[in-house]
C-alpha cells in the first residue's frame, strides 16, 4: 500500500489495568516535516467506568478519524493488550469471526475494534510499546487532568 505521509500517534491514559474506573485519554498525532520540525494535532476525552483497554481504543479511534490522507502510522502505547492484538494479528481473526474471540464470546469493546478496523483500512498501522515516557506524555497527562477536573 502506497502512503502519502508518515505519522506517529502517541496515546496516554489515566487508567492502568483492567479495573473499571472513571478516567481520561489523550493522543498526539505527530508529522515530521522535511526540516525536522513536528506538526502536531491532539485530543483528549473522558469516559465513565472504563478500562485502560477501552480508553486506548477510544484514543486510537479519535486519532485515526483525524487522518485525512493515506498514512503510515506508528502507534505508541503502554497498553499490552492492544499491542498484542495487533502484533499477533488477533484483530484480523476477530473480524473474520464477527468480533468474537477464540471461544466464540463477543469481544469487550467490539464496536470500537470494528470502528478502528474500518478507519485503518486506508492506513498502514504498526505498534510500539512506550517503555520510556513519550515526548508528549506530560502535556497529554496535564490535559487529561483538566478534562477529569471538569467532570
Amino acid at each position: 500500500m502506497e502512503t502519502e505521509c508518515r505519522v506517529n500517534i502517541y496515546i496516554t491514559t489515566s487508567i492502568r489495568g483492567p479495573a473499571r474506573k472513571n478516567g481520561g485519554y489523550g493522543y498526539v498525532i505527530e508529522f515530521i516535516k522535511k526540516d525536522g520540525s513536528p506538526i502536531t494535532r491532539s485530543g483528549v476525552g473522558y469516559e465513565i467506568k472504563a478500562t485502560e483497554n477501552k480508553l486506548v481504543l477510544m484514543a486510537l479511534k479519535a486519532a485515526l478519524k483525524r487522518l485525512t490522507k493515506r498514512c503510515s502510522a506508528l502507534v505508541f502505547t503502554k497498553c499490552e493488550y492492544v499491542l498484542s492484538s495487533y502484533k499477533n494479528e488477533w484483530i484480523s481473526e476477530w473480524k473474520k469471526n464477527d468480533w468474537t474471540n477464540a471461544r466464540g464470546v463477543k469481544l469487550s469493546n467490539w464496536e470500537l475494534w470494528r470502528d478502528i478496523w474500518e478507519l485503518s483500512t486506508m492506513h498502514e498501522l504498526s505498534f510500539e510499546s512506550v517503555d520510556v515516557k513519550n515526548p508528549y506524555e506530560m502535556w497529554i497527562t496535564d490535559n487529561i487532568k483538566k478534562v477529569e477536573s471538569e467532570k
